[in-house]
């Protein structure tokens, strides 16, 4: 049994903290911290959460004996509190609530990395409206139009968030003609680092996965971050693009991510 949904609700369901941004301890599945999101892309460099582990930071919670104290340690340890599902007989609260691909690939990673280019790539060289008359041109099929994408314009790019202003169904239509687009711009490190969020997510979406295919895809995800870190050193490594790590060691647990159950 999984718990699968949207973040947010899943961190609710599940005693941590709902907004991350505040916590020092940012993903329910490692201890990182902010300073080490940015840096560290590899997830066997990071303190894995257990249950024995999340049990005792639960136990120091509930025993702290002032309200400040509280509070600090569950900013701390990125937990609200302790969660009904711990109750459940054998129910792993930490392996067992796995991260939603529609929603950290779909609604954030994509989103973001397709916007930094833009912003530092696309708009300064020109090449902006150009993108979008490929978007609004490009021959979809009758399947793929129903979820046409949006031409970008320029308040989304100016917003403070990292949206593109697409629902999921345009997000994943536009990822699936991208190498289309991009071939158009001809090819730099821009276009690479695009092109290897394509050869991740291609991966991801995938029904069948071959467990010698995890090993590739946790090194494609490392040089990804790698090297969009390389690209856009202001530019922040989000929670989402964190939990990237994470994934091939879910996979292996509990098989292909669009095959778990999405409960919430």
């Amino acid at each position: 049994m999984s718990v699968c949904g949207d973040t947010l609700a899943q961190h609710e369901v599940a005693g941590f903290k709902i907004g991350v941004g505040f916590a020092y301890s940012k993903c329910r599945h490692c201890e990182c911290n902010f300073e080490d999101m940015q840096e560290q892309f590899n997830e066997d460099l990071f303190v894995k959460r257990t249950m024995a582990s999340h049990n005792r930071q639960c136990n120091d919670i509930e025993k702290a004996n002032t309200d400040f104290l509280k509070d600090n340690l569950k900013m701390t340890y990125g937990i609200n509190g302790r969660s009904k599902l711990t109750e459940f007989p054998h129910f792993d609260i930490i392996n067992q609530t796995p991260q939603d691909i529609m929603h950290v690939i779909l609604e954030d990673v994509a989103p973001y990395e397709i916007k930094c280019v833009y912003l530092k790539h696309l708009v300064l060289s020109g090449h902006m409206d150009a993108f979008n008359s490929a978007i609004i041109c490009f021959p979809y099929s009758p399947v793929d139009a129903r979820d046409k994408p949006c031409p970008i314009s320029v308040n989304t790019l100016s917003s403070n968030n990292n949206k593109l202003k697409q629902s999921a169904g345009q997000m994943l239509v536009l990822l699936k003609i991208l190498p289309f687009l991009i071939d158009k711009l001809g090819e730099n490190d821009y276009t690479q680092m695009l092109l290897k969020l394509l050869e991740i997510v291609k991966i991801l979406f995938s029904s069948i996965i071959a467990l010698s295919t995890l090993s590739r895809l946790k090194l494609l995800i490392e040089h990804h971050l790698k090297h969009f870190k390389h690209l856009f050193p202001d530019a922040n490594i989000i929670p989402k693009q964190h939990y990237l790590l994470h994934l091939p060691s879910q996979i292996k647990a509990l098989g292909p991510t669009v095959r778990h159950v999405y409960a919430l």
